[in-house]
């Protein structure tokens, strides 16, 4: 299937304001390492409907804001136990 998503390149001095980001419903399947740098202020991170197969904990590990999480609808059969340990501001998962 084709990603339908409509996607926007931004070329930055690293310090991005995304506050929303979503990615859902994107025939997903990994989430590169690097994929988050410089988001330091993402609150909110749509990542269901797609077909991650794990959490993509090291990424994540760089949004200290984060707030809400969605995961809902991939193909994740375990979590690892230090998936979540960054994000101290998570409410929502």
């Amino acid at each position: 299937p084709l990603c339908v998503c409509v996607c926007v390149c931004v070329f930055s001095d690293g310090n991005l304001t995304f506050k929303n980001e979503r990615l859902d419903a994107n025939h997903i399947t990994s989430v590169p390492e690097d994929s988050f740098e410089g988001l330091t202020q993402l609150r909110h991170l749509w990542l269901d409907d797609n077909s991650l197969t794990e959490v993509p904990a090291h990424p994540l590990s760089n949004l200290p804001t984060l707030q809400a999480l969605t995961l809902a609808l991939n193909k994740i059969s375990s979590i690892p136990d230090f998936a979540f340990t960054n994000l101290s501001s998570l409410v929502v998962l």
